[in-house]
């Protein structure tokens, strides 16, 4: 990637300056939900997030955030957030560190860390039982946050270093 090209796509003001003065490092502190907090020196390389779904009532006020970025020493560390203003569903923020670009090692973890399962993301809870409809509504909270989540990883396993050769 060229250098306009990676200044375009940096994520913050600091981050782009740091890559215009020829260091695209920088401190990270990733806090994680019941473990201790992640530091390490890096760039970030992707970052997507599920659009505000605020006007569907299918996933209202509910947020995924993905990242991904290399470690000064070359390995990746893959970060995963969940946000919901419904108290039945907690905050949830957790970060792995891998020691090479694995496709299937990183999906399987971000998988995991959303509690993905063939229902869909197992951290979204949706609508308290007892609210009219609430199983219907909850799976269809759950199919539209599987296809926010889907389309996000997609967009960080897009990085070249994913690319599989034939």
């Amino acid at each position: 990637m060229h250098k306009i090209e990676q200044f375009r796509f940096a994520s913050s003001y600091d981050e782009a300056m740091a890559f215009l003065k020829g260091n695209p490092m920088q401190e990270y502190r990733i806090v994680r939900s019941g473990d201790r907090p992640l530091v390490f020196s890096g760039e970030l390389l992707k970052s997507v997030e599920t659009p505000d779904l605020s006007t569907s009532d299918k996933a209202r006020s509910r947020k995924f955030v993905m990242a991904l970025y290399r470690t000064e020493s070359g390995k990746l560390v893959a970060e995963l957030r969940y946000s919901s203003a419904f108290p039945s569903e907690p905050p949830v923020a957790d970060a792995e560190v891998f020691d090479s670009p694995n496709a299937d090692e990183i999906t399987d973890w971000y998988n995991e860390a959303a509690g993905m399962t063939d229902d869909g993301p197992g951290i979204v809870r949706g609508p308290h039982p007892g609210t009219p409809n609430w199983e219907k509504r909850t799976r269809e909270i759950k199919a539209a946050m599987s296809l926010e989540f889907d389309r996000c990883l997609g967009v960080i396993l897009d990085l070249p270093m994913f690319e599989e050769r034939v």
